[in-house]
């Protein structure tokens, strides 16, 4: 027998199986949680230890490249930890008393060829004869080997319209979305203000329609935004008064010359989905000397003044602008960007009240790739058939921070991170890593059942646990834990397949420890045997086990290895591959 030994290094190892070899036992230890801080209320509790998880694959293919995650033990009063334990200082300042959640281990399979779509948020509208807010840019890629690896997916917010008024700053842009290493550009603000010329429009993934009617004289409103080459285009200037102008759009630039109505840009179309849809429509400006503009192709909001219509062509439709009649101070908005098209959002219109700028639309990330589920992440996952083939579809819609990971072949979740308490009594442990659901932490002082920071499970991170203050951090979800709740106190949660969440508080002497993230095994048929083992909150030492009699040795790690502590650092995971 030969073997191999993986320690934490803080990033993906690999691990080749050799000539001649078919048999192969995988041990997986997660990483602990850290320990709460005696020298805090003066009662600490210790982090929950990681999880084990170990698996015999009974007919390995020699050349087989397998990559290899070892967690990283939680640190006192520390931060995230690789292999997605959480911060215990991420949620405020002050926590110097509650341990970070320990990282998840696991062993990842070969590389994942993907389609990925990229739309970032739309910028908002301009107010007072406002230009269109810039569709968000969009960036479409296809067959993109992606390699075994946990992949920070974030989508970007629509950008706020102009405050209603005159004299008001542009819309704000739209917020970044980003995947794989790619990052699409969030769209332009509208410009504002039709009497000068010190709101102009944002520069963006599409650039923001200009205000007012520039091309008569160039203190007359806000001049436009320069789109983003290869994520779109520019807005459009303001012509004579009073002309204002669209919103770029990811597929084409808007146009305005003199008179023309200030319809936005129209957005980049893609059949990712199997349809086709536009994405990244710019907003319509508003109108004042005749109607307003249409929002563009995909999600584009209209501007105000007489009708308009919202851009259509897209997963949602943009709003319509609010009307009043042309020539006068008719007080009306424009319409918001349609939802996860990266839509801008329309100009509001003359004077002074409630002629506020449109919201732009929210973006999305789409991730797809051929045949049967290979990864985890997104707000929904599931197969469809586009051309005569199966497509696992991967959906990134809420404005969040979020993760996708390559399926893993097996996984030990990490250990919650320890909480602390005001008085003497049972502890407010970390919970630990899971088996196939992970261990919830403690928070049994003072009956604060609770605050405890809650395991996460084969479908779901950790639920929020209870918490005296309003400031809420939500669970974070696929291979995350969860922060803790308020002013940083509490355990982190422990990454895992799905994280815990982080520890509650109450000032009532209690600091919950955070939940342990929960373990995987994938569904392969030529594991002879597999298994996954998790360890009550408040222990010290990971469990061990043996795969196969083949194996007599036990190659456990080493001492400390994957434990939680009361005071200090918990132990990094470890892997051991028998062969």
């Amino acid at each position: 027998m030969a073997t191999a030994t993986f320690s934490y290094t803080g990033s993906l190892q690999s691990w080749t199986v050799p000539t001649g070899i078919t048999k192969v036992e995988f041990k997986v230890w997660g990483a602990g949680g850290g320990g709460g801080n005696e020298a805090g209320w003066g009662y600490a509790s210790p982090g929950g230890p990681g999880g084990f998880a170990v698996a015999l694959l009974g007919n390995a293919v020699p050349g087989t490249v397998y990559n290899i995650l070892v967690g990283q033990g939680g640190a006192q009063n520390g931060g995230g930890t690789y292999g997605g334990g959480a911060s215990s200082t991420g949620n405020g300042a002050g926590n110097s008393f509650c341990g970070a959640g320990g990282g998840c281990s696991g062993i990842f399979g070969p590389v994942l060829n993907v389609d990925v779509l990229i739309v970032a948020g739309g910028g908002g509208g301009g107010s007072d004869m406002g230009g269109g807010g810039g569709g968000g840019g969009v960036l479409e890629y296809n067959n993109i080997a992606v390699a075994p690896n946990i992949y920070s997916v974030t989508v970007g917010t629509g950008g706020a319209g102009a405050a209603a008024g005159t004299s008001q700053a542009r819309g704000s842009n739209g917020g970044n979305s980003s995947a794989l290493g790619y990052t699409a550009i969030g769209g332009g603000g509208g410009a504002s203000t039709h009497n000068n010329a010190n709101s102009p429009a944002g520069n963006g993934g599409s650039g923001g329609g200009g205000s007012g009617g520039r091309q008569s004289n160039p203190a007359y409103g806000g001049s436009p935004g320069t789109g983003t080459a290869g994520q779109g285009f520019d807005g459009a200037a303001s012509g004579i008064t009073w002309y204002p102008g669209g919103g770029g759009g990811a597929g084409g630039a808007a146009s305005q010359t003199g008179s023309q109505q200030p319809n936005g840009g129209p957005g980049k179309i893609s059949t990712i989905l199997g349809t086709s849809y536009y994405w990244g429509g710019g907003g319509g400006g508003s109108g004042y000397s005749a109607v307003g503009g249409n929002g563009g192709l995909g999600g584009g909001g209209g501007g105000a003044v007489l009708t308009t219509t919202g851009g259509t062509g897209g997963i949602n439709n943009g709003a319509a602008g609010g009307g009043g009649a042309p020539g006068s101070q008719c007080n009306t908005p424009g319409g918001a960007g349609g939802a996860n098209t990266g839509g801008g959002g329309g100009g509001g219109s003359h004077y002074n009240s409630n002629n506020y700028g449109g919201a732009g639309g929210s973006g999305i990330v789409i991730i797809r790739y051929l045949g049967a589920q290979k990864a985890v992440g997104g707000d929904s996952v599931y197969q469809t058939t586009i051309d005569g083939q199966t497509y696992t579809i991967h959906r990134f819609n809420n404005t969040t921070t979020s993760n996708f990971a390559v399926m893993p072949i097996l996984i030990a979740g990490g250990g919650g991170g320890g909480g602390a308490s005001r008085a003497s009594g049972p502890g407010n442990a970390g919970g630990g890593g899971g088996g196939l659901i992970g261990v919830d932490g403690s928070s049994v002082f003072n009956s604060k059942f609770s605050y405890r920071g809650r395991a996460g499970s084969q479908s779901a991170a950790g639920a929020n646990a209870s918490c005296d203050s309003a400031n809420v951090t939500p669970v974070q979800g696929v291979f995350l834990g969860g922060t803790t709740r308020i002013n940083s106190y509490g355990g982190g949660g422990g990454g895992g397949y799905y994280g815990g969440s982080g520890g509650g508080y109450s000032e009532q002497y209690t600091m919950g420890g955070g939940g342990g993230g929960s373990g995987y095994i994938a569904t392969i048929s030529n594991f002879l045997i597999s298994a996954t083992i998790g360890s009550p909150a408040g222990t010290f030492t990971p469990p061990r086990y043996n795969a196969d009699p083949d194996y007599p040795v036990t190659i456990d790690p080493p001492i400390g290895s994957g434990g939680g502590l009361f005071s200090g650092t918990g132990g990094n995971g470890y892997v051991v591959i028998n062969y």
